[in-house]
C-alpha cells in the first residue's frame, strides 16, 4: 500500500508542470485520475496522506488553474475529493515540524499586542485590541442601522424629505465621520493581519485561499480606495469572511458620511439618489447579527495557529466548504465517507488541542455560525443550510470533547450560550441542534461535561 500510495502521489506532482501535457485534456485526466485514486487510498485503504509524498504543492497548482474557489462547472468526482485532501493536506503542513506557522502567528500577535502597549499578558493586550474595533464596527453599523430606519421603515419619502431627515441625524453622521478618521491609526493594524495571513498561505501552498466558500480580506494597493458598497458586499456576504482588516474594512463602511453630509450641505445634489440607495442597502438588525465579533473570532484563529498549529481553523475550513459544496454538489454515498474520513482526520489530535483558549473560541465560532445558518423558523435567516446529521453530531462530539473539564462558565461559553438561547424554541433544524448545543455547554461549576 504504501509503494501504492508512493507512486500515485508522484504521479500528481508531475501535473504540477502542465507544459509537460500535449494538450489540457490530457492534464485534467491525469489530475482526476491521480485525485480520485488518493481520496480512495485514503476513505478506503485507510492510507495516510504522508505516503503520498508532499501533494500540497501539486493540490495548490490543480486548484489554481481550475479555479477550484469558483466551484462552478466542475463535476463532483473530482471537486469534493480535492476539496478534503487540500483541507487534510492544510492541518498536514501546519503540523509538520518545519512549519513556521505557528511562530508566526506568536510574533504576529506579539505585534498586535503592542498596539496596546507594552506591558500585561499578549493575549489580553489582543484581547483589549479586538473589543475595541468590534465595538467600532458594532458603532458604525448602529449609525447606519438608526439613518436608513428614519429614511425608508415608514411612507416612501420624496428627495427633498429625505434632505431634511437627514437633517435631524447629525449625531450619526458625525460619529461615521469621526470613525472614518480614526481608521486611518489602523495602517499597521492592517499589515500585521495581512502579513499573519499570507505567512498561512504560503506555508499551506495557498490551499486555504482557494477552497471553495472561503473567503480572506485583502490589503488595499497603493492609492486604492474602497467604496461603501464593496464594503457592504463583502461584509454581508452568506460566507463571513476568515480574516478582515480594519482599516480597509471600516474606511469603506464609513465613507457614506462625506456624502451624507453633502445631502445635507446641498452638495453634489446629483449623487443624492445614489447615496439613498446606498444607504438603503445597508441590512437591518436581524441580518447582520452574524457580522459581531469578527475581530475578536480573527484574533481567536490566530492564536489557534500558534497554540494548536491551526486545529480550530482546519475544523471551520470544513464547515465553510462544505456548506458551499453540498448545494451545488450532493454528496453521493462514496462523498459523504469522504468527508467524514476527512472530518475524523483533521481532528483526530483533538485532545492535546482542547486545553487552549484560542481554539475553543474558534470551534465555538463555528458552532454558533453553524446555528444560525441552518434552517429555521426564526431570524436571522443567514443560510438554509442543511447540514447533513452525521456532520452536526460529529460538531457536538469534538465541542463535548473539547469542553471536558473546563471549569466554569469562562466569558466565550457565556457569550456564545446567551445567543443560542435565544433559538431554543426555533421549531426548525436549528432548534434541535441548538437544543443540543446547550445540553453540552457548562453553565456551572456543578454541570459540566464529563472528563
Amino acid at each position: 500500500m504504501r509503494e501504492l500510495s508512493r507512486r500515485v502521489g508522484h504521479l500528481l506532482e508531475t501535473c504540477i508542470n502542465r507544459g509537460h501535457f500535449a494538450s489540457m485534456e490530457l492534464w485534467r485526466k491525469r489530475t482526476r485520475g491521480c485525485v480520485e485514486a488518493i481520496a480512495d487510498l485514503v476513505v478506503r485503504g485507510d492510507a495516510d496522506l504522508d505516503w503520498f509524498g508532499k501533494i500540497g504543492r501539486a493540490l495548490g497548482s490543480i486548484g489554481d488553474a481550475e479555479k477550484i474557489s469558483i466551484s462552478e462547472g466542475l463535476d463532483q468526482s473530482f471537486v469534493s475529493p480535492w476539496t478534503c485532501l487540500s483541507i487534510m493536506a492544510i492541518r498536514r503542513a501546519m503540523c509538520h515540524p518545519d512549519s513556521l506557522v505557528r511562530i508566526s502567528a506568536k510574533d504576529d500577535l506579539v505585534k498586535l499586542a503592542s498596539l496596546q502597549g507594552q506591558e500585561g499578558d499578549v493575549d489580553e493586550r489582543v484581547l483589549q485590541v479586538a473589543e475595541k474595533i468590534d465595538n467600532d464596527f458594532k458603532w458604525a453599523w448602529e449609525c447606519l442601522r438608526g439613518l436608513r430606519s428614519s429614511l425608508f421603515d415608514g411612507p416612501e419619502l420624496t428627495k427633498s424629505e429625505s434632505q431634511n431627515k437627514l437633517s435631524n441625524h447629525e449625531k450619526e453622521i458625525t460619529e461615521l465621520e469621526r470613525l472614518r478618521a480614526s481608521s486611518n491609526d489602523m495602517i499597521q493594524l492592517d499589515k500585521y493581519i495581512a502579513d499573519a495571513w499570507r505567512k498561512t498561505h504560503d506555508a499551506t501552498q495557498e490551499l486555504t485561499s482557494q477552497l471553495p466558500g472561503v473567503r480572506f480580506d485583502a490589503p488595499l494597493r497603493k492609492s486604492e480606495s474602497v467604496t461603501f458598497n464593496e464594503t457592504l458586499r463583502f461584509l454581508t456576504d452568506p460566507f463571513k469572511p476568515l480574516s478582515l482588516l480594519p482599516r480597509r474594512q471600516l474606511q469603506g463602511l464609513c465613507s457614506l458620511a462625506p456624502r451624507l453630509r453633502d445631502i445635507i450641505d446641498e452638495r453634489n445634489v446629483e449623487r443624492l439618489q445614489e447615496t439613498l440607495d446606498s444607504l438603503k442597502a445597508v441590512p437591518k438588525v436581524e441580518d447582520w447579527l452574524h457580522l459581531e465579533y469578527l475581530m475578536e473570532d480573527q484574533l481567536a484563529r490566530l492564536q489557534d495557529l500558534r497554540d494548536s498549529d491551526g486545529f480550530g481553523l482546519a475544523v471551520e475550513l470544513f464547515f465553510v466548504t462544505l456548506e458551499k459544496m453540498l448545494p451545488t454538489y450532493p454528496l453521493e454515498e462514496s462523498q459523504h465517507d469522504l468527508y467524514l474520513s476527512t472530518f475524523k482526520r483533521i481532528t483526530s489530535d483533538r485532545e492535546k488541542c482542547r486545553v487552549f483558549l484560542g481554539t475553543q473560541k474558534v470551534i465555538l465560532g463555528v458552532v454558533r455560525d453553524l446555528a444560525m445558518r441552518l434552517p429555521g423558523d426564526e431570524i436571522p435567516v443567514i443560510s438554509d443550510f442543511a447540514c447533513p446529521s452525521a456532520f452536526t453530531d460529529g460538531l457536538l462530539d469534538l465541542l463535548r470533547d473539547m469542553l471536558a473539564g473546563t471549569s466554569g462558565q469562562p466569558d466565550h461559553i457565556a457569550r456564545a450560550k446567551s445567543k443560542l438561547t435565544a433559538f431554543r424554541s426555533d421549531q426548525g433544524m436549528r432548534g434541535q441542534f441548538v437544543n443540543k448545543v446547550l445540553e453540552v455547554l457548562p453553565s456551572s461549576d456543578s454541570d459540566l461535561p464529563p472528563s
